[in-house]
């Protein structure tokens, strides 16, 4: 079977939090058809995981399960693995183009998403490095836990720019768009602690959509109708003329700003890059996100 994680005994398992004690362990899962005593019983037909009839689960108590699939199934309920089709996942995105990316660093003040940069790339990455954890009488580990807290390097490209780029890392950006901002200090820099960087990707070019941002539409020949899509959490399925949203929004919280780079050849444009820090607050959201769900003291948070 494909679980990953292994009971005391070395046998596949299924970790179990009892919320009552505050203790996490894990149960053995073998392969079945109805639920067991003592143990988790997988039935591979439908894709069900059953509980062990011994366990008494009370509000609080979770259940995870880290699962290798080796198939897909539509054609029964409860089911754990979908079909990506048509409806659910447009087949009109191939490889992504500069036209379907948009990128904003994103103030706790701001209240619409502006994007005034010549930006060239950006890069997010995150180190999901995994301790194995071994004991004595088993040859593998027993668990991969993840190693926290979970560092976060992004890094925007961009041509050279003034000081509009610098009054967004500091959050003086209201200065600088009213013609009041003279100049920017290292402390400024320093002192936002709300500052998040947003990617936005889409099924359109900005050329195919008519436009960027909240302008984007869906054309009346367009790969984009009947498709469904989501918008702030809620469902919807596209007509001709509707506003386009984001495939995916990828949001960076607290963002700290680490180091830039000025580079300048001769007979081409001077560029900057710059580089941010931040630690475990990568969140990737389903559809399109409304910037008032991120600012004003609103933060992005899984479910519970």
């Amino acid at each position: 079977m494909g679980f990953l994680r292994t009971d005391e005994n070395g046998a596949r398992g299924v970790t179990f939090y009892d919320d009552s004690e505050g203790e996490m362990y894990n149960v053995a899962v073998v392969s079945g058809t109805s639920a067991a005593t003592n143990t988790f019983v997988y039935d591979p037909s439908n894709h069900r995981l059953y509980a062990p009839t011994s366990l008494t689960m009370a509000a609080g108590d979770k259940v995870f399960a880290l699962y290798a699939a080796d198939g897909y199934t539509s054609a029964t309920e409860n089911k754990y693995f979908e079909i990506l089709d048509s409806v659910n996942r447009p087949d009109s995105v191939g490889a992504i183009r500069q036209g379907q990316v948009e990128i904003y660093i994103v103030s706790d003040n701001d209240t619409s998403y502006k994007n005034a940069w010549r930006l060239t790339g950006c890069t997010v990455t995150s180190d999901l490095t995994r301790e194995a954890l071994a004991e004595l009488g088993h040859l593998g580990p027993y668990d991969r836990p993840l190693t926290l807290p979970i560092p976060i390097t992004v890094t925007i490209d961009t041509t050279a720019g003034d000081l509009e780029h610098w009054s967004r890392f500091a959050d003086r950006y209201s200065e600088y768009d009213a013609n009041t901002m003279t100049e920017i200090d290292l402390a400024d820099l320093m002192a936002s602690e709300d500052l998040k960087l947003v990617v936005k990707v889409f099924a359109q070019t900005d050329e195919e959509a008519g436009g960027t941002g909240a302008n984007r539409k869906v054309a009346a020949d367009s790969d984009l109708i009947g498709q469904a899509y989501w918008h702030n959490g809620v469902r919807g399925t596209y007509t001709a003329g509707d506003r386009e949203y984001a495939l995916k929004t990828i949001i960076v919280e607290h963002l700290k700003i680490t180091d830039e780079a000025y580079t300048l050849d001769m007979g081409a444009n001077a560029t900057q890059t710059f580089g941010f820090r931040s630690t475990n607050d990568l969140y990737v959201v389903k559809g399109d996100l409304d910037i008032t769900y991120i600012t004003s003291g609103n933060k992005v948070r899984r479910n519970s």
